[in-house]
């Protein structure tokens, strides 16, 4: 005798597994900036060693820390 809800079951995630391993679902993510604003971009490379170390000290979240050398 078969049970064939257990059968349907292991079939649905048989096709599930199937589709995740194909690509056939699309995981979408939302990226913001802090408290759901805008997220702002420097260019560092117009930038001097001197103007990214007074920018590291700005409240943005980000540390940046001068390659010596």
């Amino acid at each position: 005798m078969r049970d064939e809800a257990a059968e349907v079951k292991d079939r649905l995630r048989a096709s599930e597994l199937l589709g995740k391993s194909e690509g056939d679902f699309i995981t979408r993510t939302e990226i913001t900036g802090k408290d759901g604003g805008i997220i702002t971009g420097i260019d560092f490379s117009t930038r001097s060693t001197e103007e990214l170390i007074a920018i590291s000290g700005e409240d943005g979240g980000v540390t940046l820390s001068p390659i010596l050398g």
